[in-house]
């Protein structure tokens, strides 16, 4: 990959180093891209995993929301029934969840 790009930088056609300000938002792509993953890291060793489990499914559902009410895609009855089904389900697990939290008890984990 590297290779690759040398050899648009001595081709003429490659964009890093084009302009002070491309060249800038070049470079802070990486930290925009690492510094989430790190924070997101550092927040899955302080919560349950059944909390990280059930945040997995927040960009997903941002990503339909989106795609039907921005976008205006169209949405088939079977695709809402799908959708209403397993939010039904998350909130069954998620309800599941908080009881047994706290039914544990935890001080012999201790």
């Amino acid at each position: 990959m590297a290779f690759y790009l040398f050899y648009l930088g001595n081709q003429g056609t490659g964009q890093f180093c084009n302009g002070l300000l491309l060249t800038i938002l070049l470079i802070s792509a990486g930290a925009m891209t690492a510094i989430p993953l790190l924070l997101f890291n550092g927040s899955t060793t302080r919560l349950p995993y059944s909390t990280i489990g059930l945040l997995q499914y927040i960009t997903p559902t941002i990503q339909f929301s989106i795609g039907v009410w921005i976008n205006h895609e169209e949405m088939p009855t079977a695709r809402w029934i799908g959708f209403v089904v397993i939010w039904l389900a998350l909130a069954t697990l998620g309800t599941d969840l908080m009881r047994s939290s706290r039914a544990i008890d935890n001080r012999i984990a201790q």
